[in-house]
């Protein structure tokens, strides 16, 4: 399985049935909710070829705003399916104990931090690797355009994870962490589909205006790459 969708798989539990169920969340200690979050993660990894084959469905078929929020609405509605029983057992053993809003989220973005940061240096690593190998000479000319898709996915998604962590707003995780999950299934449909791989050009100017949208002024974010994937 492909670097990028290893971190599509590995960030599947952590946006979706976090946002979407925090009334439930709000009656978990620390510790239950931890420990739910880790059990979520071991039942992903038992369920990683069932999940990347519906994410490849569900990935957006054109670079639309409306195609990426249909795909957004699909992946909410597998991810309860899929972890129903999870769910389902967070529930029973609830407490009477009810946190603030905005305690409930802090305690989220918590557990999801250090994650954030272990997936954002795999991806550094593999950018890093990536320019290495184009300086040596080892990309073969027919291979400049994957190289470039490869290397503009990567810079999205590291910047996507590091305004989250630069920030530690959960409406900014909220509205980010989607695209994140979403484009690596992208690429893989259209190289599957064997369709033009400048479509995607589209794709990466969609979410350097969503990031421009959400977080006007990042610092994590070379500014001038996402003016450049704007102007193409």
């Amino acid at each position: 399985m492909s670097t990028p969708v290893k971190y599509v798989i590995s960030m599947f539990p952590m946006w979706d049935s976090f946002l979407r169920l925090s009334s439930i969340f709000g009656r978990e200690k620390t510790k239950t909710l931890d420990e739910y979050f880790n059990e979520v993660i071991k039942h992903v990894k038992e369920k990683e070829d069932v999940l990347f084959k519906k994410l490849l469905e569900l990935a957006p078929d054109v670079p639309s705003e409306e195609a990426y929020t249909r795909a957004m609405e699909e992946l909410s509605k597998i991810l309860e399916i899929e972890f129903q029983e999870d769910l389902s057992k967070m529930i029973n053993i609830a407490d009477n104990e009810i946190y603030p809003v905005e305690e409930l989220q802090e305690k989220i973005l918590n557990i999801l931090i250090p994650h954030f940061v272990e997936v954002k240096q795999k991806i550094d690593n593999d950018a890093k690797a990536l320019w290495e190998k184009a300086l040596r000479g080892e990309i073969k000319i027919k291979d400049i355009e994957k190289f470039e898709i490869m290397d503009k996915s990567l810079f999205l998604g590291s910047n996507i994870l590091g305004i989250i962590l630069e920030t530690r707003d959960f409406e900014v995780m909220n509205k980010l962490l989607p695209y994140f999950v979403l484009l690596p299934a992208r690429i893989m449909k259209v190289i599957f589909n064997n369709k033009d791989l400048s479509e995607l050009q589209e794709d990466f100017k969609l979410i350097a205006r969503k990031i421009k949208e959400v977080h006007p002024q990042p610092t994590t974010v070379d500014d001038y790459f996402l003016e450049e994937l704007l102007e193409k």
